[in-house]
Formats: structure tokens, C-alpha cells, sequence
């Protein structure tokens, strides 16, 4: 039940990240309301006087320092919390393998600095033919609000007669409100949080995985792709589940989690056979819509995520795929052509990389043969 064990961790360990990460997001919160009363205050002895091209570089001046400050702070903030991301899937790491195992072997720590580096080096994948980096990320986050922010103040400075004017014109722009629907700057900032903080989360732990299954190689002799099991999850990601592959593959870094923005995968461990406890029953957490609900329900820890999708009904299915992917899907299946393993690995290319519909029709397999016979229908 070894590799069965490590998923069961690894999906819930995935999880807890989830509600971490959402966490994260919330708290730039109070930076956000910094900003914008700093904002205010800088605005306030300008109240009743002329903006001159003096003054108004001033305040452009001591609002760009304020807002620069504000996003590096919580940058640092995310810094602090990465840390403590790390040790706990070091800990967490320590227990799955003490669990999973049938043996007295030693369990190594991977040194924090290698960790560390390993984050900050490691590039992040945010979608087909798009990368970014731990720092990158964080630096896009911050020059972009700035940068919306000194605009949304030069806008409000054209035509104001004075401060009150460029406060009530800018207010407009920039007011944290907390709806989802605002489009103000500040609502961004926070909503983008969220996804910088759910971005490096989970880079963070996944790196941390593959450090830590380094150091453990007489274990670890590679890692396993673990999706979430839900309605939401991507054609790349749950096309990609319960695969596994070796650090030393050349494909690894494109294959690894995050794959996309917002990803929710994980890395569990590939136990060496030598050390693998028998088989037996384990479950993974699962959260599929069906006839429109969430069916939030555990599930065995073995088989791939198609294998969980081919108990719902048709429409859910339609809903995850689409109708021409849900159909050729069940086609396969009925005729006995196709396996859930099958059908994964026909919808993305060799890199896991989502195809098209019409990219999978094009190709010489039977999915492909699947799909250019209905669209003859």
C-alpha cells in the first residue's frame, strides 16, 4: 500500500496548502488599506491648494516610495510564510516515508539552504510556453500596482483644480472595497494575491518534495503527480495523475507541479520496490459537481483521476471535457479501446501539454480515430 499511502498524504497535505495559500491572499489585506490611507494622507495637505507641476511630483514622488514599500513589505511577508512551507513538508515528508515504508532506514532532512535555493532557482511553469520565477513573480506583482497606481494618480491630477479634487478623482480608482466584482486597483492587488500567494505556495512545496526525495534517493527513486480530484481541475493536470517520472528526466521541469496558474497539484513520492509495504485499501479526498452539486465524498487512492470521472453520469462528464471529448471518452470506454490511462495520455502531447480537440483528432491513435468519425456524424 505504499504508493497508495504517499497519495493519500500527499492529497491531503495538498489540501491543508490550499487553505494556506487562500490565507496568504487575505492577508495583503492590511497592506492594501495602508496604501490607500497612506495615499490619503500624502493627499491631505494639498487639500485646498493649487496641484503646480511641482507639487504634483511631489505626490507622485511620495506615493510611488509609499506603494513600493507597502508591495516589497508584503513580498517579504510571503518570504517568511515560504520558510514555513518548507519545514512543514520537510515534516511532513519525514512522516509519509516513517509511514509508507518497511523499514529501519534513515531518514534524511534536506539542508535548508539547498532548499532555499532550489525555490528561488527553479523556474515556474504558468502555462504552454509560458515561465516565470519565484522572484520574477513577486516583482511582476508589485512593479504592476505600482505602476497602475502612479497612473490612476496622473489621471486624477489632469483637470482637478486642487488636492480634494485629485483625493475624489483618485478614490474612485483605487478604493479597497473587498467585492469580487470591483475593478478598482486595490481590489486587483488583492485578488492577484491570491494568486501569487496559491502560485508559490505551491512551487514551494514542491520543490521542497523533490529536495527532499533527493537527499532520500536509497528511497525515493522518483515522484509521482498527484491532481486534485474535482471538477475544476485542468486537461493538463488530470491528464498527468498518478504518472510518475525520475528528477533526472529531462521532461521533469515541464512536467513537474505547478503546471499552470493557479495549479493545485502536488508531488508525492516513488518508493524504491525494495522498501514498499503489501497492498491494501487507502482514500483520497474527492470534490466532483454531479447534477450540479459538489459531492465532496473520499475514494480509493488507487487509479488515475479518468478512472474517478468515468462513474459520473454523461452531462457531468460534458461538463469537465465538453461534449466532444465527453463523448469520444465514453465511446472508448464502451467499446473497450480506450482505458482511463489511454485516453489521459492521447490528450495532452509528450510534455503533458493540452491538445486541442482538433489536435486530437489529427493524430494516429484511437482517440484521434474516435473523434473523426463523430465529426463525420
Amino acid at each position: 500500500m505504499t504508493t497508495e499511502v504517499l497519495t493519500t498524504i500527499a492529497a491531503q497535505q495538498t489540501a491543508d496548502l490550499q487553505r494556506v495559500a487562500k490565507q496568504l491572499g487575505a492577508d495583503f489585506v492590511p497592506y492594501a488599506k495602508r496604501i490607500e490611507s497612506g495615499i490619503f494622507d500624502i493627499l491631505k495637505p494639498y487639500e485646498d491648494k493649487s496641484i503646480t507641476k511641482k507639487r504634483q511630483d511631489k505626490i507622485l514622488k511620495d506615493i510611488g516610495v509609499l506603494t513600493n514599500l507597502e508591495y516589497k513589505e508584503y513580498n517579504k511577508y510571503l518570504d517568511t510564510q515560504m520558510k514555513l512551507v518548507s519545514d512543514e513538508e520537510v515534516t511532513t515528508g519525514v512522516m509519509a516515508l516513517d509511514t509508507a515504508i518497511i523499514s529501519d532506514v534513515d531518514i534524511n532532512e534536506p539542508k535548508k539552504s539547498d532548499v532555499t535555493t532550489a525555490v528561488i532557482g527553479t523556474p515556474i511553469q504558468q502555462g504552454d510556453k509560458s515561465w516565470t520565477t519565484y522572484r520574477g513573480s513577486q516583482d511582476a506583482f508589485k512593479s504592476s500596482y505600482v505602476s497602475e497606481i502612479n497612473s490612476a494618480t496622473l489621471a486624477s491630477m489632469q483637470g482637478a483644480v486642487n488636492g480634494k479634487e485629485v483625493a475624489d478623482a483618485l478614490y474612485t480608482q483605487i478604493h479597497y472595497t473587498g467585492r469580487k466584482a470591483s475593478k478598482s486597483v486595490l481590489d486587483r492587488s488583492r485578488r492577484s494575491a491570491n494568486s501569487l500567494s496559491a502560485t508559490l505556495t505551491n512551487h514551494t512545496a514542491n520543490v521542497t518534495r523533490v529536495q527532499f526525495g533527493e537527499a532520500n534517493s536509497k528511497l525515493v527513486k522518483g515522484y509521482v503527480f498527484i491532481a486534485v480530484l474535482d471538477s475544476q481541475t485542468s486537461q493538463t493536470c488530470r491528464s498527468a495523475d498518478q504518472t510518475t517520472m525520475k528528477a533526472s528526466n529531462p521532461k521533469f521541469s515541464a512536467w513537474s507541479p505547478p503546471r499552470h496558474r493557479n495549479c493545485r497539484s502536488a508531488l508525492s513520492y516513488d518508493v524504491d520496490e525494495r522498501y514498499r509495504l503489501d497492498d491494501d485499501s487507502t482514500k483520497r479526498a474527492s470534490s466532483f459537481t454531479v447534477d450540479g452539486l459538489r459531492d465532496p465524498k473520499p475514494v480509493s487512492s488507487k487509479g488515475i483521476y479518468y478512472d474517478k470521472m468515468r462513474s459520473l453520469g454523461a452531462a457531468d462528464q460534458d461538463k469537465i471535457m465538453g461534449p466532444t471529448l465527453g463523448k469520444a471518452f465514453r465511446a472508448g470506454l464502451k467499446d473497450g479501446t480506450m482505458t482511463p490511462e489511454s485516453f489521459a495520455k492521447a490528450t495532452v502531447d509528450s510534455l503533458f501539454q493540452p491538445l486541442t480537440v482538433k489536435q486530437m483528432s489529427e493524430r494516429n491513435n484511437r482517440l484521434g480515430e474516435i473523434l473523426r468519425k463523430q465529426n463525420k456524424q
